[in-house]
């Protein structure tokens, strides 16, 4: 556990340490213990002050003579027929400790440099990183200088593509053209003026427009420098857009890079504490159990003995050594014990805590699970009834509709049953025609008969007698359609004013003198003119409105 306390720089300073098997850094080999063939180099043990080394923290003496006490054969030094076996044993179990904590030393050196040299490579990509981008930077800084002095540029020819042709002036003396006055004539004064001094040429007071043609060549130079403008502007929007893309690219892999080197450095950290703290609590546990299973055999060798001896009082009095080194040891190892159980009750106070707040994590999850589960159930159910009620509102509206079917059958039933005796109404309507047919023609052969003004009367007589026959048979029809003839029928019945067998006598006989035959259709004309026939056409719809009504059917 020297280590512990050591710091890098002293246990890592002057030459570099080799590893305990013969070869640097032994992380890919597998671990084994080596032989004990090393001899001691008592001089130098002799000369070492251990007081000083605990008081100064002299750590390069321990690593001078870590080589000898850990590698040295303890059978070849000593004779061990002399000595406790119990500390030939702690001699050996502290050599192979030494041993393991010099190759997890040399596997966490080796480790750290690793690292280190990932630490330096990953800055070294950082920095290039930032050369680049600082690179990228200044690039487009001057392009977007560039790209303003051309707009600049493409704004003056866009305004003197667009202007009119006396916008611009054009020299006297050369092919050029200016917007203003004021550059027309600082160009004559800088460019011409011992012409101008001369005045060999005439200059237009208004420094007009020069010829077509050279406003066509102007306007064809102009044209080609707008597509150049536009093919440089393009070209700068995709240069930009390309750093831009770099630019993220380049700060997304540094991101990755150092969160990947962050996690395997975590990772790797935790691994080894979790080793340690394994191997270490194991070491320890089977330290306790050992120490433990002895003290049980020295306490049962104890009773033994007491029972063997039966109690007797001895007078030899208290066996005491020399040294109290052994009851030094028995209490040092009374105290690690101690702070070994105590520790360990910490680890399981820890681990208790641990699982307790997962317990309730897990059950703050199922009591959440449980929530979604009634919400849900009480927005199923919610469902359910909703649907119910539409079952039943849909089932209703199907008996009203049924109700209203069999409402429409009773109309249509009514209806029928009124065709039919309207039907019945036209047969009996039909027998009448006939029957008035018959006694026409019974007449007529009785007047072809008659000569004589007795055998008229007598005729009369006949007639008088049968039209009351007549009259009954047609109560009888009328009372199948509830009619009965009134007094003023009866009394106007040979005068030709009554209703159906006046006319009915009348319109045969003046249908025969006049044509010999009797017309169906104005027969028929003539009934339907008939009150009594409209009479009975309203009390059969009084009928069928009660029914309609005691049906349940509104009107």
């Amino acid at each position: 556990m020297t280590t512990q306390f050591m710091s890098p720089t002293t246990y890592m300073a002057g030459t570099p340490f080799t590893g305990y098997n013969g070869y640097l850094n032994n992380r890919n080999g597998g671990f084994s213990f080596r032989k004990r063939v090393e001899r001691v180099d008592w001089r130098k043990i002799a000369s070492v002050d251990i007081d000083n080394i605990s008081r100064t923290l002299d750590f390069n003496t321990l690593q001078d003579n870590i080589m000898n006490i850990t590698f040295c054969n303890l059978e070849a030094e000593m004779d061990i027929r002399s000595v406790d076996p119990n500390f030939v044993k702690v001699f050996k179990l502290s050599q192979l400790t030494i041993e393991y904590l010099l190759h997890s030393q040399e596997y966490l050196a080796g480790l750290c440099a690793t690292l280190e040299a990932k630490c330096q490579e990953s800055d070294q990509k950082v920095a290039m990183a930032k050369k680049d981008i600082d690179d990228l930077q200044k690039e487009l800084a001057e392009v977007k200088k560039e790209s303003h002095r051309r707009k600049k540029l493409l704004i003056a020819q866009q305004q003197l593509m667009y202007a009119g042709n006396e916008s611009y002036n054009k020299c006297p003396f050369c092919a050029k053209a200016f917007l203003n006055t004021n550059f027309l004539q600082s160009h004559i004064n800088r460019r011409h003026t011992s012409l101008y001094k001369d005045g060999s040429t005439s200059v237009s007071p208004d420094l007009g427009v020069g010829s077509e043609s050279a406003r066509i060549h102007l306007e064809a130079e102009l044209s080609q420098i707008k597509e150049q403008m536009l093919k440089q502007q393009a070209e700068l929007e995709e240069e930009k857009k390309a750093l831009q893309s770099l630019k993220n690219k380049e700060a997304d892999h540094i991101e990755v890079q150092l969160k990947q080197s962050a996690a395997v450095s975590s990772e790797l950290i935790c691994e080894q504490q979790e080793e340690g703290e394994t191997k270490m609590s194991l070491a320890l546990m089977k330290e306790i159990k050992e120490l433990t299973a002895k003290y049980q055999s020295s306490q049962k060798a104890l009773l033994e003995l007491e029972a063997r001896t039966g109690n007797k009082r001895s007078y030899l009095g208290i066996m005491e050594d020399d040294t109290d080194f052994d009851r030094q040891e028995v209490k040092e190892q009374k105290m690690e014990i101690a702070s070994m159980k105590e520790q360990l009750q910490q680890q399981l106070d820890h681990m208790r805590e641990l699982m307790e707040t997962k317990l309730e994590k897990q059950e703050r999850k199922w009591q959440k699970k449980m929530h979604a589960v009634t919400r849900q159930h009480a927005q199923e159910t919610k469902k359910l009834n909703n649907a119910l009620d539409s079952t039943a509102y849909s089932q209703e509206n199907i008996s009203i509709s049924q109700q209203a079917i069999i409402q429409r059958q009773e109309v249509e039933q009514i209806l029928k049953q009124s065709r039919e005796r309207e039907k019945a109404l036209e047969v009996e309507v039909h027998q009448i025609e006939q029957e008035l047919l018959h006694s026409t023609e019974v007449k007529e052969m009785k007047l072809q008969q008659s000569k004589s003004p007795k055998v008229k009367s007598q005729q009369n007589r006949n007639i008088g007698q049968e039209q009351p026959i007549r009259f009954s048979r047609e109560e009888k029809v009328s009372g199948q359609s509830f009619m009965c003839p009134s007094d003023d029928e009866s009394a106007g019945f040979g005068t030709g004013t009554s209703s159906l067998r006046t006319i009915g006598h009348e319109t045969p006989i003046s249908t025969l003198n006049q044509t010999g035959t009797l017309h169906t259709q104005e027969f028929l004309d003539g009934l339907r003119k008939n009150p009594t026939f409209a009479l009975i056409r309203e009390q059969l719809t009084e009928v069928l409105l009660d029914q309609i009504e005691k049906n349940g059917i509104p009107k």
